[in-house]
């Protein structure tokens, strides 16, 4: 298989644009498809297009080119981008090791669906804090965008700190996960716009500790089982969401 072929199977597979493409494997749209139309070899990039393919992540940027002097040449990328670490045995203690933003690279899934990973620090008004929910709510966003042939839902698990200390990870929200655009819409209406305040609400369904602080999200996307047509259907008889805003059951 030729490296125009790699990128295109891997475009293919997990259902990217160009520019996703691109920043999966720390580099431009534009470089994707110069590889695919013979412009460029691409060899470089060719062991992250290959570990995308097996396993939905790069956990190893492709080199990056260096000038004459030696110095490595600046790319264009997204703010707060690192190289995800092992994850396999991560373990919830009372101490966290990183009190900063961090925006993981984007896991891509089977049939275009997607992982989307934020740490942020513990400060309320701190920068890193704004920009981590920032992120999250453009995530959203991006999830109800991408409805206009099919229903997407999003599986929701929050890390936070709590009243003593401890810092815990837990879901929020039914198995199914949430209908992306119920979670947009509330946020709007009964929110006063702050993802935030929706996610403390999701947290106090659930969990007796009030005094959590939020610091990590971790949104996974995927295609909805019930048709479109069914949820407009079950939305026009008012059967869908008939329970509390906060019960897990009104996202159903």
């Amino acid at each position: 298989m030729s490296n125009a072929e790699k990128v295109l199977a891997v475009k293919k597979e997990y259902g990217l644009s160009w520019d996703a493409l691109g920043a999966a494997v720390g580099r431009s749209g534009r470089m994707m498809r110069k590889i695919v139309r013979g412009e460029s070899k691409g060899d470089s990039f060719m062991p992250a297009i290959e570990e995308l393919h097996r396993t939905g992540k790069v956990t190893h940027q492709p080199p990056r080119r260096r000038n004459k002097a030696g110095k490595v040449v600046a790319v264009r990328s997204k703010t707060g981008m690192t190289v995800p670490s092992d994850t396999k045995a991560e373990v919830i203690t009372t101490k966290r090791t990183n009190n900063r933003l961090r925006i993981h690279p984007t896991q891509h899934l089977s049939e275009g669906g997607k992982i989307d990973r934020i740490d942020m620090p513990e400060g309320k008004n701190t920068k890193g804090r704004e920009k981590g929910w920032a992120g999250a709510l453009s995530n959203l966003r991006r999830t109800s965008r991408s409805q206009s042939r099919e229903d997407k839902r999003v599986k929701i698990r929050l890390t936070g700190k709590t009243s003593d200390g401890q810092i815990r990870s837990f879901s929020v929200g039914a198995k199914g996960g949430y209908h992306a655009s119920d979670v947009l819409s509330d946020i709007r209406k009964v929110h006063g716009g702050s993802i935030e305040a929706w996610a403390n609400s999701q947290v106090e369904a659930v969990y007796a500790d009030s005094n959590v602080t939020i610091v990590g999200i971790e949104q996974t996307e995927f295609s909805a089982t019930r048709s479109k047509q069914i949820r407009k259907q079950q939305d026009l008889e008012g059967t869908r969401r008939g329970i509390g805003k906060k019960a897990w059951a009104s996202y159903l």
